[in-house]
C-alpha cells in the first residue's frame, strides 16, 4: 500500500513537473480536449516561429549578435571547453547546455535552434491556452491563441528570435497557470506544484537571474496570503517553512547538476566572477546605478514605459487584464509578479528592446478577459425584423457551430494570424536574402578555399558576427568576441592574440585593423540592426613574409578605415 502511494507521489510529481497532469493521459473528455489544445498549441508554434524567428529555414542566418554568442558558447562547451573558464560569455550555463544540445543537430546553422524555439513557444502557448480556459470556454481559446502568438512572436522585443527571455517564458507561463488555478479554486498548493514552481525558478536562475524577480513577487504573495490564512505562529509557521523548503528543493534540484558541473572543472571561481559579480557590479554599473535614487527611480520607469510605447500590440493586454479583473485574488499575485519582474528587469540601468519580451507573459492575463471585455461593449440593438444581411451571419453563425464549421472557422483564423505574423514581423527582409550574398558566408568560403586544415578565427572588436557559425570553426580565445561590459582581461587578450598571431583569421567590423601580421583579403557590406555594417577578414602572413620579428610586434591599432 505504502508503495503504490509513493508510486502515485512520483508519477504525480513528474506530471506536474511537465506541466501535465492525470487527466491529460485519461481517456475523458477532458483528456482528449487538452491533447487537442496540446497538439493546436504545437501547430501554432510551429507557424509564428517559422514566419517570425530568423532561426528558421525561411532566412539565410540568425545574424543577431547575442543568439550567435550563445551557440558559439554551447558549440565549444559540448567540445570540451568549460564555461567562464575557458569560454567567456555573460549568461547563465543553462542557456549555453541548450545550445549545446542544438549544436547537435548542426553546427553550421541555426536548425537545432529553431526546434528549440518550436518547442519553448508550444509550451508556453500550452500553459497559456489552460491559463486562458480559468476564464474563457474551451472554444474561445483556439481563437483567443492564435491571435495572442501572432502578437507576441511579432513585437518588437521578440527581436531577431532565440533570447534568454524566449526560452524563460514557457518557465513563467507554466507558474502563472499553477499559481493562478490554484487561488483560483481557493485551495493550497500540493507539494508537488511547489516543487515544480521551484523547479521553474532554478532553471531562470541558471539562464538569466535578472528574471527571478517573477518568484520574488510570488514568493511574496505566497507569504502575505499564508499570513493571513494561518497567522505566523505555531504550526502556522511550520507549514509557510515547509512550503518554502519544498520550493527550494526544486531550485536545488536544478542547481546541484550545475555547481557538479563547475566542482568538478575547478570552475566554481570562474562561475561566481563571471555570471553573478561581473553581471552585478561590472555589467550594471554603467548607466543609472551611480545616480541618486530618484534618478534611478525615474529611469526605470522611463524604461518600463518605453517597453509599452515600443510594443503596444502586445503589452497593452497586461493592464487591461489587471484592470478588468481587478476585485479578483489572483489578481493581487499577477500585479506582484508584473512589478518585481519590470523591477529587476530594468534595474542594471539598461534597457535593449529584448528586454521588454519577458513580459508579455503577462499579456496572456488581458487576452483571458477580452471576451469579457468585448462582450461588456457590445451595445445591444433591438431590431423587429431580420434584415437579409442579417439573416446571412446567423446562418454563418449557425454553421459556425457545427463541428465542421468550428474547424474551418478555427483552420481560417489560424491562416490569418500566420499571415499577420509575417507582415508585422520586423525580420521579414531577410527572408529575400540567400546564403551566398551574406559576409558570413563569403567569408567561410574565403577561409576554405585557403588550404589551412583545423584554421583558427578571432571575432575581433564586436558581438559574435555568425562568423564561427557559417565556418564551423570553434573558437580557440577564451573571449572569443568583444561583448558589452567593460572588461580590461577581455580586451588585452583580444589584443594580444592579434599581435601574436596566435589565430589563422580575424574579423573585424566598421573598423579596419593595422597590424604587421595580418593582411586584408576581403571586405563586405550587409543592413544589420539599422545600420549598413562593413565587414573585414584579414588572414594571417606567413613568417617568412612579415616585415616586423614578433619579439618587436606593436600592439595592433584598431580603428577607422
Amino acid at each position: 500500500m505504502q508503495l503504490r502511494k509513493n508510486r502515485d507521489i512520483i508519477h504525480g510529481l513528474y506530471c506536474e513537473v511537465a506541466g501535465l497532469n492525470f487527466v491529460f493521459f485519461g481517456k475523458t473528455d477532458e483528456g482528449r480536449e487538452l491533447r487537442r489544445l496540446f497538439l493546436f498549441s504545437f501547430a501554432v508554434a510551429f507557424l509564428v516561429i517559422t514566419v517570425c524567428s530568423r532561426s528558421s529555414f525561411l532566412y539565410p542566418i540568425n545574424d543577431w549578435v547575442d543568439s550567435q554568442c550563445f551557440f558559439t558558447t554551447g558549440r565549444a562547451m559540448f567540445n570540451g571547453s568549460v564555461l567562464y573558464r575557458d569560454i567567456y560569455e555573460q549568461k547563465g550555463p543553462l542557456l549555453y547546455f541548450v545550445h549545446g544540445l542544438a549544436g547537435l543537430v548542426s553546427e553550421t546553422n541555426f536548425i537545432g535552434v529553431y526546434l528549440v524555439e518550436i518547442i519553448c513557444a508550444g509550451f508556453f502557448l500550452y500553459f497559456a491556452a489552460r491559463f486562458m480556459r480559468l476564464w474563457v470556454g474551451e472554444k474561445q481559446v483556439y481563437f483567443l491563441l492564435p491571435a495572442a502568438a501572432a502578437l507576441i512572436y511579432s513585437c518588437t522585443a521578440f527581436k531577431y528570435g532565440d533570447s534568454a527571455e524566449e526560452l524563460c517564458l514557457p518557465l513563467l507561463m507554466h507558474s502563472l497557470f499553477l499559481t493562478v488555478r490554484a487561488v483560483k479554486a481557493d485551495v493550497p498548493l500540493t507539494a508537488a506544484q511547489k516543487f515544480a514552481l521551484g523547479c521553474a525558478g532554478g532553471c531562470v536562475l541558471w539562464i538569466k537571474f535578472t528574471m527571478l524577480g517573477f518568484y520574488i513577487g510570488l514568493a511574496l504573495m505566497f507569504f502575505i496570503d499564508a499570513a493571513r490564512r494561518h497567522r505566523l505562529h505555531g504550526h502556522g509557521i511550520l507549514r509557510v517553512a515547509g512550503s518554502f523548503l519544498t520550493a527550494f528543493l526544486g531550485v536545488a534540484a536544478v542547481s546541484l547538476p550545475v555547481f557538479a558541473y563547475f566542482a568538478f572543472n575547478g570552475a566554481l571561481r570562474d562561475c561566481w566572477l563571471a555570471y553573478f559579480y561581473n553581471n552585478i557590479f561590472v555589467y550594471s554599473t554603467e548607466g543609472f546605478s551611480k545616480t541618486g535614487i530618484l534618478k534611478t527611480l525615474w529611469k526605470l520607469l522611463f524604461n518600463i514605459g518605453k517597453a509599452f510605447v515600443t510594443n503596444p500590440q502586445v503589452l497593452i493586454f497586461a493592464p487591461l487584464g489587471m484592470i478588468w479583473d481587478r476585485r479578483s485574488p489572483e489578481n493581487a499575485y499577477m500585479l506582484s509578479c508584473f512589478l518585481f519582474t519590470a523591477f529587476f528587469v530594468y534595474i542594471g540601468g539598461r534597457a535593449y528592446p529584448y528586454y521588454a519580451f519577458i513580459l508579455t507573459v503577462f499579456s496572456i492575463y488581458g487576452f483571458a478577459m477580452l471576451p469579457d471585455v468585448l462582450k461588456k461593449m457590445r451595445k445591444v440593438r433591438k431590431k423587429r425584423g431580420l434584415s437579409a444581411q442579417r439573416k446571412k451571419k446567423v446562418a454563418l453563425s449557425d454553421f459556425a457551430k457545427t463541428k465542421r464549421g468550428f474547424r474551418c472557422a478555427v483552420g481560417f483564423f489560424l491562416v490569418f494570424c500566420t499571415a499577420f505574423a509575417l507582415l508585422a514581423t520586423p525580420n521579414r527582409y531577410l527572408m529575400s536574402y540567400k546564403k551566398e550574398e551574406l559576409p558570413q558566408y563569403k567569408f567561410a568560403e574565403k577561409i576554405k578555399q585557403s588550404g589551412i586544415e583545423n584554421p583558427t578565427l578571432l571575432n575581433y572588436g564586436f558581438l559574435d558576427g555568425g562568423f564561427y557559425t557559417a565556418s564551423g570553426i570553434l573558437p580557440n580565445c577564451k573571449f572569443f568576441c568583444t561583448l558589452n561590459i567593460p572588461l580590461t582581461e577581455m580586451n588585452r587578450e583580444q589584443r594580444e592574440a592579434v599581435r601574436m598571431g596566435k589565430v589563422d583569421f580575424v574579423v573585424t567590423r566598421d573598423k579596419t585593423l593595422s597590424t604587421y601580421n595580418y593582411r586584408l583579403i576581403s571586405k563586405e557590406k550587409f543592413y544589420l540592426e539599422g545600420k549598413v555594417r562593413v565587414y573585414y577578414l584579414y588572414e594571417l602572413i606567413p613568417p617568412n613574409e612579415r616585415h616586423t620579428p614578433p619579439q618587436l610586434a606593436p600592439v595592433p591599432t584598431y580603428g577607422k578605415p
